[in-house]
């Protein structure tokens, strides 16, 4: 049941997003249930999925990015009532594209997750306002 609630939340039919005028396109993924996207505002940082959108103010946005032996990694997370979206993408050196995960936890257990498609994935940090930290 909560499986459904994250595809309900996660999926739209074709329509493709965009990032709203204005914005930098950081993260695309498209999946088997929609696309995801997260998009750089003026003072925030948006995660978008189908009918879903959680604005973070980009100083509050919780970032952590490693490089670690042979791949970098970087997750955001976007709480919203009781629920945090988390983006985590990964990016194996000499590998074409990143690799990306969605997933969505309540009292931080996750209860839905989606994997993007491989090669379709794109990740930009260096669009990102925000300052990353390091992994505990």
């Amino acid at each position: 049941m909560k499986q459904a609630t994250l595809l309900v939340l996660l999926s739209i039919s074709s329509t493709t997003l965009a990032c709203e005028p204005g914005e930098a396109s950081v993260f695309s993924c498209p999946s088997n249930t929609g696309p995801v996207e997260v998009c750089q505002a003026a003072t925030s940082v948006v995660f978008r999925s189908g009918d879903k959108a959680v604005s973070v103010p980009t100083d509050k946005l919780l970032w952590q990015h490693d490089d670690r032996a042979g791949e970098a990694v970087d997750d955001l997370h976007f709480p919203e009532a009781g629920e945090v979206f988390h983006v985590s993408v990964t990016r194996d050196r000499g590998a074409a594209g990143p690799k990306a995960e969605v997933a969505l936890t309540k009292a931080q257990k996750i209860v839905a997750k989606l994997t993007c498609e491989a090669g379709k994935t794109t990740f930009d940090r260096s669009l990102l306002k925000a300052t990353p930290k390091p992994h505990d």
